[in-house]
C-alpha cells in the first residue's frame, strides 16, 4: 500500500530550485547518528522553519520546499517503530556474521553508517539468500530529539519529568529519502522571495 506524505525541506536556495526542476539534487553523505544519506526532510512546516532559524546568520541563503512522499510502506525503514528496529538489528548481525569485513559500515557505531552499509549491501550483493533477509528500502524514518527547541506553555508541565513518559516539542520525526524519483510536485514555500 502506498501511502502519501507532504514533506518539508531546508536546504541552500540553489538545491531547493534544482528540486524543484525536477534535477537531482546531491544528497547528504551522512554517516554519523543520524538516518544516513538521502535528502533530509521534516514532517511539518513547524519544524522546517525551526531548523531555518538555526541556521542563524547563514539563514539568508536557505529555504524551504514542500514536496509529497508517495511511497510503498515496505520501503520505508521505520526507525521510529520497534519492532522494525529489532529487524532491522538482526539484520545487521546477520551481514556482520555472513559477511566478515566485506562492509566496514555494518561494524560502526554509527547509526548512519550503519544504514548506509546496508542500502549498499541490498544494492550491491549477488548472494540471493542475503538479498532475501535484508529490507528493501528507500525511506529512513527517524525521530530527532532537540533538547533546546523552546517547550510550548501547555508542555511545560511536565518539565523535570523526565523518566516519565510525557508529551514534548523536542522529538522531531525526520525522513531521510535516498529515491528522489518518490518525490512528488515539489515547490518552495519559504525563502526564496516569497512572501
Amino acid at each position: 500500500m502506498d501511502i502519501c506524505i507532504p514533506l518539508f525541506r531546508v536546504d541552500e536556495k540553489a538545491a531547493n530550485r534544482a528540486l524543484v526542476a525536477g534535477h537531482m539534487v546531491p544528497a547528504s553523505t551522512e554517516d554519523g547518528d543520524w538516518a544516513g544519506a538521502g535528502l533530509y526532510f521534516w514532517d511539518n512546516l513547524g519544524n522546517a522553519q525551526f531548523w531555518l532559524r538555526s541556521k542563524r546568520g547563514t539563514k539568508s541563503s536557505y529555504s524551504i520546499a514542500k514536496a509529497t512522499l508517495t511511497v510503498s510502506e515496505m520501503e520505508v525503514l521505520d526507525l521510529t517503530e520497534p519492532n522494525s528496529v529489532k529487524k532491522f538489528e538482526r539484520v545487521v548481525v546477520l551481514l556482520r556474521d555472513k559477511l566478515g569485513t566485506d562492509f566496514e559500515g555494518v561494524y560502526s557505531i554509527h547509526q548512519g553508517a550503519v544504514i548506509n552499509a546496508v542500502y549498499q549491501i541490498r544494492q550491491s550483493i549477488a548472494n540471493e539468500a542475503i538479498i532475501q533477509q535484508l529490507p528493501n528500502f528507500s525511506v529512513v524514518k527517524v525521530i530527532g530529539y532537540y533538547p533546546n527547541a523552546p517547550e510550548l506553555f501547555s508542555f511545560r508541565s511536565t518539565i523535570g519529568k523526565k523518566k516519565q513518559p510525557h508529551v514534548t516539542i523536542k522529538a522531531k520525526p525526520i525522513y531521510s529519502v535516498l529515491d528522489q524519483q518518490l518525490l512528488q510536485s515539489p515547490m518552495i514555500i519559504e525563502g526564496d522571495g516569497l512572501l
